[in-house]
C-alpha cells in the first residue's frame, strides 16, 4: 500500500509541475481575452494530476530477476533481501513525507484558529442587523457575525462558513459596505471557501512541489480578482472608484488560511487596475469555460493514456507458480538450459503477454516455459507491468 500511494505522489506531482504553469499561462491568456471570471476557470487544469494513475512508468526501484529450477526452486535468493531493503526506503521516504504534510497541517490550522480566536474574542450581538444582512444575498450555510476586532467584512472558513462584519457597519458609507458585501457574496456563489479548502489540502499534500506552493499566489490573486469582477459586472465608473478607494483602506490586513478578506499589498494594484479599467473582452465567458473544459479532459486523457502503458519493473514475486514440462527428447538426452521471458501482467495479477528474449540451447524449452508461465500468477497491481523472468531447465542429478 505504501508503495502504491508514493507512486501516485510521485506521478501526480510530475503531472502538477506541467500543469501548474501551464493553468497560470492560460489564466493569463483568459484575463485578457475574456476577463477575471474565465481566468479562475484555468485553475481547474491541476485537478486532473490527482487521477489514481500515474503519468510516467517504471519510476519506482524494484529488485533483481528471479529464477526457477525445474522442480520449482528459486535459484538467487538475494531477491528478499533485496526486497526487505527496498520497503525500509520506501516506509522511510512515507516517514518523511507524513511529517511534512502534518506540520504544514498545523502551520495552517494554527494560523486559521489564533485568527478566529480573535474575531470571537472581539464579537458583539447584532443579531437584527446580520439576520437582515443574511436575508439580503447570504445562504443559511453562512453565518453572519460582529466583531469589534473585525476591519472590513471578510469571509472565513471552509466547513460552515462565517461573514466577519465591523461592528461599527452601521456607520460607514453604505455604498461601500455594499460593495464590499457583494464581493463576499460573489465567493460564495463561486464556493470559494471549499476551493480554497482543497487548494490548502494540495499544498499540505504536496508541502515539497514549489510549483504547488508558487501556484497558490497566483491562485489566491485570480479568485479575488474573479468575485470583484463578479461583484462589479454591471456597475459603472463611478461605483467602480469608490470600491477601489475601499480596497486601498483594507489594504495590509492579515492574510489568513481560510478566508477572504486580507488583502496582499501586492495584489492591490493589480485589482485596482482591473476595477478602473473596464475593457470588452473579444472571447465570451462561455468559450472560455470551454477552452478549459476541453484542456481538463485533454489532460486527463493523456495522463490515463500514458499510465496505460506497462510500468516496467526489474523483479515481481510470483504468488503461484506452474512447473514446466520438460520436452521428451531433451529428457532423455539429458538436455539443461534456461529461458528469459519479458512479461506482461495485467492489474489482475495474471499474464497478459510473453516474448522470448533468450533460450538455451536454441528453442529446446521455448513451448514448455511459455506454458508454464502463462500459468503464473502475480499480486495484484494498480496499472499493467512489464518485468523479465527467467526459467531454468536442470536435471536432479541424483
Amino acid at each position: 500500500m505504501t508503495h502504491v500511494f508514493l507512486e501516485w505522489l510521485w506521478h501526480s506531482s510530475i503531472a502538477l509541475a506541467v500543469l501548474v504553469p501551464l493553468a497560470w499561462l492560460l489564466s493569463r491568456l483568459l484575463y485578457h481575452a475574456a476577463g477575471a471570471r474565465a481566468a479562475y476557470l484555468a485553475w481547474l487544469l491541476p485537478l486532473a494530476a490527482l487521477v489514481p494513475t500515474g503519468v510516467l512508468g517504471g519510476v519506482m526501484p524494484a529488485t533483481a530477476g528471479f529464477t526457477l529450477v525445474a522442480d520449482g526452486v528459486p535459484v538467487g535468493g538475494g531477491a528478499a533481501l533485496e526486497g526487505s531493503a527496498v520497503g525500509g526506503w520506501l516506509w522511510a521516504l512515507a516517514a518523511v513525507w507524513a511529517m511534512g504534510a502534518v506540520i504544514a497541517a498545523v502551520w495552517f490550522g494554527r494560523t486559521q484558529l489564533r485568527f478566529q480566536a480573535v474575531l470571537r474574542a472581539g464579537a458583539c450581538n447584532r443579531t437584527e442587523v446580520a439576520n437582515e444582512i443574511q436575508a439580503h444575498g447570504f445562504p443559511r450555510l453562512v453565518r453572519v457575525r460582529f466583531s469589534h476586532a473585525c476591519r472590513s467584512p471578510m469571509l472565513v472558513g471552509a466547513l460552515r462558513p462565517t461573514l466577519w462584519l465591523p461592528a461599527d457597519l452601521d456607520e460607514r458609507d453604505s455604498a461601500q459596505t455594499a460593495l464590499v458585501l457583494a464581493h463576499e457574496q460573489a465567493h460564495v456563489r463561486h464556493g470559494d471557501p471549499w476551493w480554497l479548502l482543497l487548494a490548502l489540502w494540495l499544498r499540505c499534500l504536496f508541502w515539497f512541489h514549489p510549483a504547488v506552493q508558487l501556484g497558490w499566489y497566483r491562485f489566491r490573486a485570480d479568485q479575488e480578482l474573479a468575485a470583484d469582477a463578479a461583484a462589479l459586472a454591471d456597475l459603472g465608473k463611478p461605483d467602480r472608484l469608490v470600491y477601489a478607494q475601499t480596497l486601498c483602506r483594507t489594504a495590509g490586513l492579515d492574510v489568513h488560511a481560510l478566508g477572504f478578506g486580507g488583502l496582499l499589498p501586492s495584489l492591490l494594484k493589480e485589482r485596482v487596475m482591473m476595477i478602473v479599467e473596464k475593457k470588452r473582452r473579444p472571447l465570451p465567458f462561455h468559450g472560455a469555460l470551454m477552452i478549459v473544459s476541453g484542456l481538463f479532459l485533454a489532460s486527463g486523457w493523456v495522463i490515463a493514456s500514458v499510465s496505460d502503458e506497462p510500468r516496467e519493473v526489474d523483479y515481481l514475486e510470483p504468488v503461484e507458480v506452474a512447473e514446466p514440462e520438460w520436452p521428451r527428447q531433451a529428457l532423455v538426452e539429458g538436455t539443461t538450459g534456461h529461458v528469459t521471458m519479458e512479461v506482461v501482467i495485467n492489474e489482475d495479477g495474471y499474464v497478459s503477454d510473453v516474448e522470448v528474449l533468450d533460450s538455451e540451447p536454441g528453442e529446446t524449452f521455448d513451448r514448455s516455459a511459455y506454458r508454464a508461465i502463462r500459468q503464473w500468477q502475480f499480486p495484484e497491481q494498480d496499472q499493467p507491468v512489464v518485468t523479465q523472468q527467467t526459467i531454468e531447465f536442470r536435471q536432479d542429478e541424483s
